[in-house]
């Protein structure tokens, strides 16, 4: 499973023009050549975040269209954050299972989480030293890498370098 931030809840407050590029770009995700793409592959596309807040209709159609084009897949599932906060996950999480009137408990709040699952590592790019809300829950006891690289220049031989350095860490989960 692979999760991959591509546009926040703060994001919104970027410009309209960046914003709408990116919203357009998202859109082509549903794209045939995409759709087939993933499929020939047999990858599994998931959104996780607020799909109904400032969404549009439109974009929120290709998103249901990716999911269900590769619902059937398991080998490898992507987890497309988009709309999404860390922050805002934990408190909708925390609705959820009280409206459903559940009790409250560490396990009640991941069953109820957009991404369930934790991460072993989460790679930072861009100089950047911090996780900028995301998967505050999820990444308890994961693994961080700070990378400099920019994202668009991040390369095969990077991630290489990086999952070596994982495997040479002693993983203890608190203990």
């Amino acid at each position: 499973e692979l999760t991959l931030y591509i546009f926040s809840t703060e994001n919104w407050g970027r410009s309209n023009e960046e914003v709408n590029y990116l919203m357009d770009m998202f859109s082509e995700l549903s794209s045939e050549e995409s759709i087939k793409d993933f499929r020939d592959k047999k990858v599994r596309i998931r959104i996780a975040g607020r799909k109904d807040e400032k969404v549009s209709e439109d974009l929120r159609r290709s998103f249901e269209k990716i999911e269900s084009a590769t619902e059937e897949f398991s080998d490898l599932t992507i987890n497309l954050a988009f709309n999404y906060g860390g922050r805002s996950e934990i408190v909708a999480a925390a609705k959820k299972v009280t409206e459903k009137g559940e009790r409250l408990t560490e396990e009640s709040l991941k069953k109820n989480l957009h991404i369930e699952n934790y991460p072993d590592l989460i790679i930072r790019t861009g100089k950047e030293k911090r996780l900028s809300n995301f998967l505050l829950w999820q990444a308890a006891y994961s693994e961080l890498y700070f990378s400099d690289t920019l994202w668009p220049d991040f390369s095969k031989e990077e991630f290489e370098k990086i999952i070596d350095d994982y495997e040479s860490r002693e993983r203890r989960f608190g203990k």
